[in-house]
């Protein structure tokens, strides 16, 4: 299951989402997008925070299940990205998807606290990821100063290495 509250080339803003849901009857006909949803296209349900038509800000939004194959719903292609590749990343369209309001979750104009809720654990997920790389980048380093040899010393016999090291070294484990 995935959490989309990303509007294209918004960032992290929930707020600020334009993917709207209008109720028709027992259902909710959504439209709009989500650009850079990790996880997206390996998903069998995603949770979308919408906006109610016509409010705007927090107030305005509210969470709906959108399944994979509804009719309407479609994934882009796979982004290429420079890391975390492990995590499938696209955009996701919504064109008059027809969503029961069955599967709305939480009350109207709550959307936001489980938006919150979501991204503040993405953020310290993302933060533990890379500080585990940061620590391992620093090793490697270590390890290629202690191998590579340049002028007729190993790359670790140079001050300005040690001390670059050092730094390195230092923000990886204030951090």
């Amino acid at each position: 299951m995935n959490v989309l509250l990303h509007p294209k080339f918004e960032g992290s803003d929930a707020a600020s989402l334009r993917t709207t849901a209008r109720r028709e009857g027992d259902y909710y006909v959504v439209n709009g997008s989500k650009a850079f949803i990790s996880g997206a296209g390996t998903s069998k349900i995603y949770v979308v925070m919408v906006r109610h038509d016509g409010q705007a800000g927090a107030k305005g939004i509210f969470c709906l299940l959108i399944e994979d194959g509804m009719e309407g719903f479609s994934q882009g292609k796979k982004e290429q990205k420079l890391g975390w590749n492990t995590q499938p990343t696209r955009i996701l369209t919504f064109e008059d998807v027809k969503v029961p309001v069955t599967n709305q979750i939480g009350p109207d104009n709550y959307g936001f606290n489980i938006a919150m809720a979501g991204l503040n654990g993405g953020r310290v997920n993302i933060a533990s990821c890379s500080l585990g790389a940061a620590q391992q980048s620093l090793d490697l380093a270590i390890d290629h100063v202690k191998v590579r040899k340049q002028f007729g010393k190993h790359l670790s016999d140079f001050q300005w290495n040690q001390f670059k090291l050092a730094e390195m070294a230092t923000m990886v484990h204030s951090s």
